[in-house]
């Protein structure tokens, strides 16, 4: 399970690309109009900066887990890395340990010092839960 200073040094990841968000007024939506675009044409970058903006922006966590995953199915690092630690805190969001540490281990393959820090960690919360059951 990851520590608070974990969380929170994932929380200030820089975005992809610069923010686009902004109140729905003037050229900022077309900004996001464009950065959904790109989310849905393929674009990993895009896809992660969507899942931050549904998650630090909307609040809404399963459509982050959504595009967070679409990022990381592509390779990208830091989305996965975001997933790992989503999935592994057990009070905000959809539990799930062996998904948090797949996702950890490709993050750790591709680099991620974040991701090299937590894998320890997950990988002995796994074991101590299964010694509960």
């Amino acid at each position: 399970i990851p520590s608070p200073r974990s969380l929170g040094s994932i929380r200030r990841m820089r975005l992809h690309r610069k923010p686009t968000v902004a109140p729905a007024t003037g050229r900022r939506t077309v900004r996001m109009d464009r950065l959904l675009r790109d989310a849905m044409s393929g674009d990993a970058g895009a896809q992660f900066d969507v899942g931050d903006v549904w998650l630090h922006f909307g609040n809404v966590t399963e459509l982050a887990l959504y595009w967070y995953r679409k990022a990381a199915q592509q390779g990208h690092v830091g989305a996965a890395v975001r997933l790992a630690v989503m999935l592994s805190a057990k009070s905000r969001f959809h539990h799930d340990a062996a998904e948090a540490l797949f996702w950890c281990a490709r993050a750790v393959v591709g680099g991620s010092r974040e991701a090299r820090i937590l894998y320890p960690r997950l990988r002995r919360a796994g074991r101590e839960g299964r010694r509960r059951d």
